[in-house]
């Protein structure tokens, strides 16, 4: 107990990694006049990761081959769930409308079911089992655990997250195609007021984006068919939120959750004929 280099450990690991599905499914109908609609679903999806640990040993005062050194047996187990990702089940209508050659506009309306939202917070249980030898019985006494703080239910709401698009063709070269996109999308936050031991904090979301593409056709004999270069940067703007959390005795304190996040991404594809 007193030389951590005459400790002997063993241990082995058993790990299993197991994909997680979910079914996607969709329809689009050609309505004419340039309209297009669809429909989506989305199943929801949830990454678990499990912990499952055991430690048994002794506690030895003393050389450990005296056996007249004191020996303490102990077991320890740890059993931990968290959930690590989560994916809600989420319904898209969405329809385009292609005014004319050069202008097409795009909308979406997408609900996400958030309700089913699982508290991520780790679900700890432990235990600690020591055989005291009993000359040491009125010595030695086992220590107590603490308790798990309470996993509490996560409350979230249901959200409807609306979406809206514009392109723009100009033409180039007889051939050629320049694009020009615009976007916004609201995300509302699914988090109601926070008042409980774990807190989660979020915003809403306002999302604009723009973007550039270029289609080349017919460039050769290397390439007959059409060459898309595509690429746009997208800010999500995150407003203040203020969290009171109302007690003077919490750790933590009122929180104001907001932010920016920048996005940018380039793609380019080949069509052949």
């Amino acid at each position: 107990i007193t030389n951590a280099n005459e400790t002997a450990l063993t241990h082995a690991v058993d790990a299993d990694l197991t994909a997680v599905r979910y079914a996607q499914l969709g329809a689009q109908a050609d309505l004419g006049r340039g309209v297009t609609v669809g429909l989506s679903w989305r199943d929801s999806f949830q990454l678990e990761l499990g912990i499952d640990l055991a430690l048994r040993g002794r506690i030895v005062a003393g050389p450990a081959a005296n056996p007249n050194s004191i020996m303490v047996l102990g077991a320890y187990s740890l059993v931990s769930r968290t959930l690590t990702a989560y994916q809600p089940q989420q319904w898209a209508l969405g329809a385009a409308w292609e005014i004319n050659p050069r202008w097409r506009v795009m909308v979406d309306l997408t609900w996400a079911r958030w309700s089913d939202y699982e508290n991520p917070t780790s679900s700890l249980q432990t235990r600690l089992d020591l055989t005291v030898p009993t000359e040491l019985t009125g010595l030695l006494r086992v220590p107590a655990i603490p308790p798990s703080a309470p996993r509490e239910a996560m409350r979230f709401h249901d959200t409807l997250v609306p979406r809206v698009g514009v392109e723009f063709t100009v033409p180039w070269g007889g051939r050629h195609a320049l694009q020009v996109r615009a976007g916004y999308a609201w995300d509302p936050s699914p988090v109601p007021e926070q008042a409980g031991v774990t807190s989660f904090y979020d915003s809403d979301r306002h999302t604009v984006s723009a973007g550039l593409g270029l289609t080349l056709r017919r460039l050769g004999a290397v390439v007959p068919g059409a060459v898309r270069v595509d690429a746009h940067a997208a800010l999500q703007i995150l407003p203040d939120r203020a969290f009171a959390l109302g007690s003077p005795a919490d750790p933590t304190g009122d929180v104001v959750a907001g932010g920016l996040a920048a996005a940018a991404d380039a793609t380019a594809s080949m069509e052949f004929e």
